[in-house]
């Protein structure tokens, strides 16, 4: 027979598992008003292809009816204008080694001349600065100077192309694939959202950041050539590239400096696949006047806003064995909200934490775009502990 100290010892050690145990998380029931976010209308967003913003303190926000690459056109020299300078950097004010031109560079230029390609003069025997191929490259967009300077670099163009597919692939930009170093190929493909991210990277290099706001360059041959950008005339406008082809339609990477509640603030953003009219121009129109609706709007909308405010009610802490109490925001969050924009509060709860008036007990994370704040959540009164009772239920 089974004898009595026996069972006490087993009930015994099971209340004592029990008591042991650790307790459940608490749960936060938020506010009916936790964030305090005015209304704001969308962003103009273009109707077709994809539109990607990102600004300062804000944080990045898309419209993209199709979430995969997409042709590019010359959006793509970005790219290879970032490869170019990471592996050979420029110094302030200087032109960098010598690319010399080749004669099938002057018959590769002949040729191509008679199609719509935008291409730089070249003649055999010249010689131009990285600095000057550079701006060929990003000014008047000129895709012969896109080999010149890919097979300076690789020895062959296709070496290159496996460059530019290894640096995209390092960068996370996954919806970007490169079959040559110019973008006139419709299979060189990218998204809005990857090429923000590229050219975030690429305004960090300082001769890259020189070029681009450049309304026009002059180049041997060619003379004096101007940039395809036409939001440069913009005040605050700082680059970076535009492209057009049949296939990629219009399109247009673009940043500039703008004062917003108070602050000086950078927004990058493109707009790519914009199929407007017969000629690429017209659709490069397109893509230039979304960016110019994208950046008005940011500007007249913009605000600074109290998202939490440090003493308000946050919402009700559940536990498991029945209380509730009323917590409050230990800290305020303030952000700069752009139209749209939706910040989202989750409650990460603390391991045990304490049951005295303004006791931590967890915290609120606000995120708004990829912006996050944490704040402190804190106890409004005593929060009673579990009865002894409920511990030992607990387990049956």
């Amino acid at each position: 027979m089974i004898s009595l100290g026996l069972i006490l010892l087993v009930v015994a050690g099971g209340t004592g598992v029990q008591l042991g145990r650790r307790l459940p998380a608490d749960t936060l029931m938020p506010a009916a008003q936790l964030l305090a976010v005015p209304g704001t209308a969308p962003l103009p967003w273009p109707r077709g292809g994809q539109a990607t913003v990102d600004v300062d303190g804000v944080g990045m926000t898309s419209a993209q009816q199709q979430p995969s690459g997409i042709p590019m056109g010359s959006v793509a020299k970005i790219m290879t204008a970032y490869v170019i300078l990471s592996r050979h950097p420029l110094p302030p004010r200087t032109g960098g080694p010598m690319l010399r031109v080749t004669a099938a560079d002057e018959a590769s230029y002949r040729h191509r001349a008679r199609s719509r390609e935008s291409l730089l003069p070249v003649r055999a025997g010249e010689q131009l600065t990285e600095r000057q191929a550079l701006e060929a490259l990003l000014v008047p967009s000129a895709n012969n100077a896109a080999d010149l300077l890919a097979e300076w670099d690789a020895g062959t163009i296709a070496q290159f192309v496996v460059r530019l597919n290894d640096e995209a692939g390092r960068l996370g930009l996954t919806a970007t694939r490169y079959s040559d170093a110019s973008g006139f190929r419709a299979s060189t493909v990218s998204s809005a959202t990857d090429q923000v991210r590229l050219a975030e990277r690429a305004l960090s290099i300082p001769a890259f950041a020189e070029i681009v706001k450049t309304r026009e360059v002059v180049l041997p041959l060619a003379g004096r050539m101007r940039n395809y950008n036409a939001l440069l005339d913009m005040p605050g406008v700082i680059g970076v590239k535009t492209g057009s082809t049949p296939a990629a339609g219009g399109n247009i990477v673009f940043a500039a400096t703008r004062r917003l509640a108070g602050s000086s603030v950078t927004i990058v953003g493109a707009v790519l696949g914009q199929h407007v009219g017969e000629r690429s121009l017209q659709a490069l129109a397109a893509a230039l006047d979304a960016a110019k609706g994208l950046l008005n709007a940011i500007e007249a909308e913009v605000r600074s806003v109290v998202v939490v405010r440090a003493g308000t009610a946050v919402g009700h802490l559940r536990t498991a064995w029945g209380p509730s109490v009323e917590v409050y925001a230990g800290g305020s969050v303030t952000e700069l909200l752009a139209p749209g924009a939706a910040p989202t509060a989750t409650f990460d709860p603390v391991g045990s934490p304490g049951r005295y008036v303004g006791a931590q007990v967890g915290r609120l994370i606000v995120r708004t775009g990829e912006n996050q704040v944490d704040v402190p959540v804190l106890l409004s009164q005593p929060l009673r502990n579990p009865s002894l009772g409920w511990r030992l239920r607990r387990g049956l």
